[in-house]
């Protein structure tokens, strides 16, 4: 079996069931989602962590080839009642094909109303 097969079933057997509202479209995919480790200053301005301990502020998201997250500053992920932004994502290619596709979620806030509120003195 390829690798390409060998992820995609393994994604599909053990993943689960996400929903994507990505651009006006919404669809669902079978995933990953899991709590992003800090090891060093290297992920999104993080701070340095101890081994093992996570702030919970972002995660790692995993989904089969051909999951769309091409317009990723919109799409919002909800898995298990908990929704998520898209901070960026990326295809990892193996050989010359997609194997899987990568993202960094954080908590999705959606915006106040008070956000766009501008006042005059």
């Amino acid at each position: 079996m390829s690798i390409y097969k060998t992820v995609e079933n393994s994604i599909n057997k053990w993943g689960s069931t996400i929903k994507i509202s990505n651009n006006g479209e919404i669809y669902t995919c079978k995933g990953f989602i899991q709590p992003l480790r800090y090891k060093n200053n290297m992920y999104l301005g993080g701070k340095r962590l101890d081994a093992g301990y996570f702030d919970g502020g972002h995660y790692l998201f995993i989904a089969g080839a051909g999951t769309n997250l091409s317009c990723h500053g919109d799409a919002i992920i909800e898995n298990g009642g908990k929704k998520y932004a898209v901070k960026r994502a990326e295809s990892f290619v193996y050989g010359d094909r997609e194997l899987y596709l990568w993202a960094i979620l954080k908590p999705y806030v959606p915006p106040r109303k008070e956000d766009f509120v501008y006042e005059r003195n």
